[in-house]
């Protein structure tokens, strides 16, 4: 016994050491003290047997060693295992035919018969063994061995007494003949207790592959039955005869291939409390509904109403192979997740806009038709099953109903619809790519979130602040945020300068979404913004030319938004020609957050020449000399910059903005871009940058020795631009 384990109580779990004592009371308490006392009962005994010499206490000790033999019983311990063993018997059964389930089950019972027959003869040589030590009378010696021998089988090989004693126990266990028996009280006894076990487990597993073997010969006429009905059917209706024979083939093989189990297969579910029942489904869906985050942003708002959405609006169906979850041009009226099985998507010319014939494998966990709950959704392929498959179906009606009836999330999916539905309308070549059932160019929650009035992307965004202080893994080096960041967190939604967006159960992270134009030239070069300048202090990186969307923004007025107040000169002489999307995560210095930076790059051609103000790099010889110089102030930096063989003295540096906040921009080889965007490019541009030189002027309008965190603007240079 232990205290410190738990036990099942009616299905429950508990660690109450009372409980736990009361069932080991009515269990395993009356073997165990039987064995005790009697161990007890032999010592005393074997001591008195050594003062006295007494025959009759000789006799008693040998009746008590028989007694002990009562250990055995403990094995039943091991039973325990079965319960394992049938766990697995019940994963491995599964996916067997009927033919193949009674074959393991009758390999089974042979195995356990076999067992139970070894226990019994060891048994049944120990109690020979010591009846033949204490009285000299026992079953190995008043039987004769195969040689005749007058000593029995005692003077027999160790072999031929273990094959004897299992020959007996078969024929106990089976009330079969033997030419052993009994000579002892003992083993008369032991005798009879394995006789009436026989008895009872001959019948038992007779009974047991009896049932079985008429329960498959059910199985297989009720298939029959059915076959021969669906023969009859395609005869009478004059189908084709190779027809006839796909049909028929492909009942047969779904007759031999079991369908993988759900919930309405199950009737001893209908025994659970709704409450349970209710529970137990939650726990089933909601692992794959918090795959998308705006079921995140449900399950952290309120979680009680998404378990209810789980036992209302969501169900596990079970399909076989080549099963069709829907068909290309037909409404979608549900929402599906890949549970179990391998699945593939089929888009073919005329249903969808494709020139040919496309297939997609279906991953795990994947949605399909995710659209149908944010919009009218008509489906532009097919989902076909490759294999025995388990989909989650998520109707549609049912969430609408379930949305509706919520105040605060009936406002947040309305607005979410509506820009989800901006984003179908508005994909397709050459932006992006066409809209299908598995995904939609550019609908990540937190695009979506940050497309939103600002009044709805607040709400969201405060309801999620509370997570930063619980999810310590969301923070720098794992700290707690404290009360001053959240504060601040808080003030940055409030103000509109960034959203908090749900980043797995329970985990929240911020979010800013910005624009950069990728625009290349007919030689390949790519313009690249080098550096930028805010508030009179210049910044070096090397990157696409953009700047930040505002909230609420559509990126279709953030484009030319952004062209008009910080590239003037290129808002006429540009074209967009594509979208791509490079998200990045990267950690926040003002409030030491996990940021995500929602990227969206704009694939740009030039269709006429721009002007604006051309700047001068210095020589590489001046920056390293100069780099040198300072080696003692910054070592690591002037390294850096020092190793760069890179040269944009010849370069046209392009100024786009003001004195206060403007861009340097540059056509550079993408080797070269590539190369200035790790930290030693960065250490190199800020050198190059604070000693550029405008226009007319002959000296750079940094101090000569600066970089690029101590250069100041000059008003008279700004001037002159």
């Amino acid at each position: 016994m232990s205290l410190v384990k738990g036990i099942y109580v009616d299905g429950e779990l508990t660690v109450e050491s009372w409980a736990i004592i009361r069932q080991y009371l009515r269990t395993w308490a009356a073997p165990d003290v039987t064995l005790v006392v009697t161990d007890w009962a032999c010592m005393v005994f074997e001591l008195s047997i050594g003062a006295s010499g007494s025959a009759g206490a000789a006799r008693t000790v040998s009746l008590l060693r028989v007694v002990r033999l009562a250990r055995l019983v403990r094995l039943l311990g091991v039973l325990r295992m079965f319960k394992v063993f049938g766990a697995l018997r019940d994963a491995v059964m599964g996916a067997l035919s009927e033919s193949a389930h009674f074959a393991m089950q009758t390999l089974g019972l042979s195995l356990l018969v076999i067992w139970i027959a070894h226990v019994v003869a060891c048994a049944w040589f120990v109690i020979g063994k010591n009846g033949y030590e204490d009285s000299g009378s026992s079953w190995l010696v008043n039987s004769l061995s195969k040689n005749g021998d007058a000593a029995g089988i005692a003077s027999a090989s160790q072999l031929y007494q273990y094959l004897c004693a299992y020959h007996w126990a078969l024929a106990q266990l089976s009330l079969g003949a033997n030419d052993i028996t009994a000579s002892t009280p003992g083993e008369r006894g032991f005798t009879v207790i394995c006789m009436l076990l026989g008895l009872v487990g001959s019948s038992t597993l007779v009974s047991v592959l009896s049932s079985t073997m008429v329960e498959l010969k059910t199985t297989q006429q009720e298939k029959q039955n059915k076959l021969r009905t669906l023969r009859c059917c395609l005869g009478e209706s004059g189908v084709n005869p190779a027809l006839a024979c796909r049909v028929t083939n492909q009942v047969t093989k779904r007759l031999r291939i079991p369908k993988l189990l759900t919930a309405d297969m199950v009737p001893a579910l209908d025994l659970l409390s709704s409450s349970l029942l209710a529970t137990l489904q939650a726990s089933i869906c909601m692992p794959h509904l918090l795959i998308k985050p705006m079921f995140q942003y449900f399950a952290m708002s309120d979680e009680l109403w998404q378990a209810s959405l789980c036992s209302r609006a969501i169900k596990i169906d079970s399909f076989s192979a080549s099963d069709s979850l829907f068909q290309a041009g037909a409404p979608a009226e549900a929402a599906y997740v890949a549970v179990q099985g391998q699945m593939r998507y089929v888009q073919v010319p005329g249903s969808s806009s494709v020139a040919f014939t496309t297939e997609q494998l279906v991953d795990r966990d994947a949605w399909v038709s995710e659209a149908a709950l944010w919009c009218h959704w008509l489906h532009v392929g097919t989902v076909e099953c490759l294999s025995p498959c388990k989909v989650m179906t998520l109707d549609l009606a049912e969430f609408v109903k379930a949305v509706q009836k919520h105040r605060k999330f009936r406002a947040v999916v309305a607005e979410y619809s509506r820009q989800f539905t901006l984003r179908v309308s508005s994909a397709g070549p050459p932006s992006t790519s066409w809209p299908t059932d598995l995904s939609v160019a550019l609908t990540d929650f937190g695009h979506l979130l940050w497309s939103m009035p600002k009044r709805v992307a607040a709400q969201v965004s405060l309801e999620l602040v509370p997570f930063m202080r619980v999810d310590h893994s969301f923070f720098h080096r794992g700290n707690y945020p404290s009360r001053v960041l959240i504060d601040k967190a808080s003030a940055e939604v409030a103000a509109h300068a960034c959203v908090l967006a749900p980043d797995g159960p329970h985990s929240v992270i911020r979010v800013v979404a910005v624009i950069a134009f990728d625009l290349q030239s007919e030689d390949g070069k790519v313009l690249a913004q080098l550096g930028k300048i805010e508030d009179g202090v210049i910044s070096a990186c090397c990157t696409f030319p953009g700047a930040k969307r505002k909230q609420g923004e559509s990126v279709e007025d953030g484009i030319p938004r952004i062209l008009k107040t910080k590239f003037p000169e290129l808002s006429k002489v540009v074209q967009v020609t594509g979208f791509r999307s490079e998200d990045s995560i990267a950690r926040n210095d003002t409030l030491q957050v996990r940021t995500k930076y929602l990227k969206l790059v704009c694939a740009m051609q030039l269709t006429g020449a721009f002007a604006a103000p051309i700047c001068r790099m210095p020589h590489k010889s001046v920056v390293d000399s100069l780099s040198k110089g300072r080696r003692s102030i910054f070592e690591a930096q002037a390294t850096a910059v020092s190793r760069m063989d890179i040269d944009l003295s010849s370069l046209d540096v392009y100024f786009f903005g003001t004195k206060k906040h403007g861009s340097f921009c540059a056509w550079l080889e993408i080797s070269m871009f590539q190369d200035l965007q790790s930290s030693a490019g960065s250490a190199f541009l800020s050198n190059q940058l604070s000693r550029i030189r405008f226009p007319n002027e002959d000296v750079s309008p940094f101090p000569s020795e600066g970089f690029a965190d101590e250069g100041l603007f000059h008003e008279d240079i700004a001037q002159s631009i």
